[in-house]
């Protein structure tokens, strides 16, 4: 198993938890690194008694300034054009 790596980040960064369905959600944390898991990036937030825990990245407003700065992001491994260019290819190929 690969391990991951925390991202360190300044103190001066705040979220919202936006997921309707997640225990914390409406409420503010100061994120303190960022990781990845899984290809999705975690948040490393800090509570207001120190403690800290991880929340994905798409269950915060950190979400939304990406798709507000069109950065959208998707699940999609695979380009639109570079499987336009596959059906292609493999369109000239003869299947018996």
């Amino acid at each position: 198993m690969q391990a991951t790596q925390t991202t360190p980040l300044s103190d001066d960064e705040r979220i919202t938890i936006t997921h309707p369905f997640h225990p914390k959600a409406g409420k503010t944390y100061t994120v303190i690194g960022i990781r990845k898991h899984c290809g999705k990036e975690r948040l490393l937030c800090r509570n207001i008694d120190n403690s800290e825990f991880y929340v994905p990245a798409s269950y915060t407003s950190a979400a939304q300034k990406e798709v507000a700065n069109d950065q959208v992001k998707t699940d999609c491994d695979f380009r639109y054009d570079d499987l336009v260019s596959l059906l292609d290819i493999l369109s000239t190929i003869n299947v018996k």
